[in-house]
């Protein structure tokens, strides 16, 4: 509200009279577009995926049968698991160290998305993330050949180790191409209720998530 003083001519009094401003709050449904285009226009939607060989394996009826009796157990009630390499081995410590710091790097330096499996990345950053991840996918590649080059004594120290336990047809033939990862660049449309929300409030959120995941990533996955 402001006030403002008029003379009059006729007079020479001074009169005051009340002029209201009205608000200039720009309606959330109007500023809605606005961010839904900032999103389209500033940000990449970045999706990382990994081809990874399953090393934990359910037992099978009878093998949870065995091993139920030796608890004296009823087997309906027992959940019960083997690991079919080890994941102690350093082969296999390797190629899990690089896709650990690969995802921690990922999500370092991306912000969250409503989609699983999506992450936001500023457009400006995209050739350093891709300048980052390749090394990231060689080194990958790099220590899973070298996995796949023991892979036989891994097979042959896992028959010793699981016993009755082992199975054959748990292992495939080969690790060629069961251990890699790669990056995509996918087409976004920003849900409904995220362009409807304030921007400012938006962009705080997105601070604040980003914040917390930094002092909690610490390099892993």
């Amino acid at each position: 509200m402001s006030t403002a003083t008029t003379t009059s001519h006729d007079t020479g009094q001074h009169t005051a009279s009340r002029t209201t401003t009205q608000p200039t709050n720009t309606p959330t449904s109007q500023t809605a577009p606005n961010a839904a285009q900032r999103l389209r226009t500033t940000m990449a939607a970045v999706k990382l995926s990994f081809t990874w060989l399953g090393v934990r394996k359910t037992l099978a009826p009878e093998q949870r049968t065995t091993a139920a009796r030796a608890f004296h157990a009823d087997r309906d009630l027992l959940s019960a698991s083997k690991l079919i390499l080890d994941t102690k081995n350093p082969a296999y410590r390797a190629v899990a160290t690089v896709r650990s710091e690969a995802s921690g790097y990922w999500r370092t330096v991306t912000l969250p998305f409503p989609e699983a499996g999506i992450w936001l990345l500023p457009q400006n950053s995209l050739g350093m993330f891709a300048s980052t991840m390749q090394p990231y996918r060689e080194r990958l590649q790099e220590a899973a050949r070298e996995l796949s080059s023991q892979y036989d004594q891994l097979k042959s120290e896992a028959q010793q180790r699981l016993g009755t336990l082992y199975n054959q047809a748990d292992y495939p033939s080969t690790l060629d191409g069961l251990f890699d990862m790669e990056w995509s660049v996918v087409p976004i449309e920003p849900p409904q209720y995220l362009v409807a929300l304030n921007p400012e409030v938006f962009r705080q959120e997105q601070a604040r998530v980003r914040e917390r995941r930094r002092g909690g990533v610490g390099g892993a996955v």
